[in-house]
Formats: C-alpha cells, structure tokens, sequence
C-alpha cells in the first residue's frame, strides 16, 4: 500500500481530484483467532491511510480507506488466509452476524469507491469507511 502510493503521489500533485483509496477491513475490530497477521496488515492500512490524508492535504492529495465487512467474493469462499476448519467454522459463523441478513456485493463497495473519487467527496480525507451490512465493528 505505501509503496504503490509513493510511487503514484508524483503523478498526482497538482490534479484537480487526486485522491488514494485504500482497502482495509472490518476485521480490524474483531480480533479473531488465527487472524492476527491479516488483521495487524490491515490495522497499518488504516493507520497509513490517516498519517497519508494529513501529509498529502498540502498537496490537495485526499487519502481514504474502505472496510468492507463480509462480501460475496472469492477470496470470502475460498479464502486466501486459508482452508483450515477454524477459518471456514467462523467464516460460516460470520454471515448470519449481519444484520441486513446477506453478505455485501463487490457491486457496493464499488459504487463507495466511485463516490470517494468523486468530487461530491471532496472534503473527506482520512477516513475509513466501513461498508459491512451495520455489524458496527
């Protein structure tokens, strides 16, 4: 994340609507077992993410960051942090948790994403956005 961002931040000073979007998640709240190096990644993302929107705002660089809680992806069936019988018992566990009764859409968190590079956004720096169904981690 700072990497690509380091090497992007040249490209965009002086654009009228530069803006970083980083990815984060709503696992950060939820300290689960067997997690630890995926939640602390994405716990650094949301630090980087308010550090970034404070030293980029003199160069009109917004910085923001979106926490999706569970959606319907891939990764979220067939997870990348692994097929053991303890990540998919609480990856099971996990959709009836939410309120709105359904995992998110990519679509979703998508349509968030447009809105944060858009200029009706052009006041929000430094925020994470959760995107989770209203669980409220």
């Amino acid at each position: 994340t700072w990497l690509t961002s380091k090497t992007a931040i040249p490209y965009m000073e002086g654009r009228k609507y530069a803006n970083i979007i980083n990815f984060s998640s709503t696992i950060v709240s939820r300290h689960d077992t067997g997690l630890g190096v995926y939640e602390a990644t994405k716990a650094a993302v949301n630090c980087l993410t308010k550090v970034m929107a404070k030293e980029l705002a003199e160069k009109k660089i917004r910085v923001n960051a979106i926490a999706p809680g569970p959606v319907e992806t891939e990764i979220f069936q067939a997870s990348a942090l692994g097929e053991d019988s303890d990540v998919i018992h609480k990856r099971e566990l996990l959709t009836p948790k939410v309120p709105f009764g359904r995992r998110g859409t990519p679509d979703e968190v998508a349509r968030l994403a447009v809105f944060l590079a858009s200029p009706e956004s052009d006041f929000i720096s430094g925020s994470i956005t959760t995107i989770d169904g209203a669980m409220g981690y």
